[in-house]
C-alpha cells in the first residue's frame, strides 16, 4: 500500500515537471512570434541609457544591465522580461508552499497570479512593466509575511521592496497607501497604537532611505535625477500626466490588492474553514 501511495504520489511530481518544462520552454519559443512597433522598441532604447528613464529608472537599469551582458537584441530582451515574469509567478507559488506545505495552492497561486498580472503588464515584451510586476509581487509577498509575523525584519523588506517597485515605475507609489491601508485594518484590536506607529515610522524611513540611495547610485542625486525629468518629458509621459493618470493607477492597484488577497487570505479560510494544518502565526518560520 505504501508503495502504491510513493509511486501515484511521484507520477504526480512528474507530471507536474513536465508541465512545468513543457509551458516554460513554450513561452521561450513563442515569444519571436509577435512583433512590436510601439513601446518595445522605444523601451530597449532607453535601456541603453537608463537615465534616460527617470520615471522607470529601475526597470531601465536592470535591462541595461541585461543588455550589456547578453546583447540588445530584441528576443534577447524577451526573454530578460520573461525570466523576469516567471520568477515573479514561482516566487508566488513558493511563498504559498512556504506557508501551507500544500503543492496544489502553490500551483493555484502560480496560476492566479499569472492572470491578475496581465493586468500589470504583457508577458512577452521587454518594457518597464516585467520589472515592475516582479518587485510588486515580491512586495506583497512581503505584506503577507509581515501580517504573518509581526517582525520589523519583514517590514523593512516590505519597504525595500516598494521602493524598488516605485524605482521601476513612479505610477507604483500607489501601493503605499495601499500597504498603509492593509496594515491599519490588521493592527486594529491585535496591537497598540504606539506599536503601529513604530512600524509605520520604520516603513516610511526605510522606504525613504532606499530610494534616496537609488536616486544617488543612479543619478548622482536630486539634481541629477531632476534634470532627467526635465530633458526626457515627452508628449503623455510628462509628470503632469504621470501624477494624474487615474487609469494607470487603477491598473496597478487592482492586480496588487487581488496578488495580495491571493497569497494571504487563503491560508486563513483554510485554517479556518478546512481544518487543516496551515503554518499561520509562527514566528519561529
Amino acid at each position: 500500500m505504501n508503495l502504491s501511495k510513493s509511486l501515484k504520489n511521484n507520477l504526480y511530481l512528474i507530471f507536474s515537471i513536465i508541465v512545468l518544462v513543457a509551458g516554460i520552454a513554450s513561452t521561450f519559443y513563442y515569444a519571436r512570434f509577435s512583433i512590436s512597433l510601439a513601446d518595445e522598441p522605444y523601451q530597449i532604447m532607453l535601456a541603453q541609457d537608463y537615465k534616460t528613464a527617470p520615471l522607470a529608472f529601475v526597470s531601465s537599469f536592470g535591462g541595461w544591465l541585461w543588455g550589456s551582458t547578453f546583447g540588445w537584441a530584441m528576443l534577447t530582451m524577451r526573454y530578460y522580461a520573461i525570466t523576469l515574469q516567471l520568477i515573479a509567478l514561482f516566487a508566488s507559488g513558493a511563498f504559498m508552499y512556504w506557508r501551507t506545505k500544500r503543492l496544489e495552492l502553490s500551483v493555484l497561486a502560480i496560476g492566479l497570479c499569472a492572470f491578475f498580472s496581465n493586468g500589470i503588464c504583457h508577458f512577452q515584451q521587454h518594457g518597464w512593466d516585467p520589472m515592475s510586476n516582479l518587485t510588486i509581487t515580491l512586495a506583497a509577498i512581503m505584506l503577507a509575511v509581515f501580517m504573518i509575523t509581526q517582525k520589523l525584519r519583514d517590514i523593512i523588506l516590505l519597504a525595500i521592496t516598494t521602493a524598488f517597485a516605485i524605482g521601476a515605475r513612479v505610477p507604483n507609489a500607489v501601493m503605499v497607501p495601499i500597504e498603509f491601508a492593509i496594515v491599519a485594518l490588521y493592527a486594529w484590536h491585535r496591537v497598540s497604537l504606539k506599536k503601529f506607529v513604530k512600524w509605520c515610522g520604520i516603513y516610511t524611513g526605510v522606504l525613504a532611505c532606499v530610494l534616496v540611495v537609488l536616486i544617488y547610485l543612479l543619478f548622482g542625486g536630486f539634481s541629477g535625477f531632476g534634470r532627467s525629468i526635465a530633458e526626457n518629458s515627452i508628449s503623455s509621459h510628462g509628470l503632469r500626466d504621470i501624477v494624474f493618470s487615474w487609469d494607470d493607477y487603477f491598473t496597478k492597484v487592482l492586480p496588487y490588492a487581488l496578488i495580495i488577497a491571493i497569497l494571504y487570505f487563503p491560508i486563513h479560510f483554510i485554517r479556518k474553514y478546512l481544518n487543516c494544518k496551515v503554518l499561520i502565526y509562527n514566528t519561529s518560520c
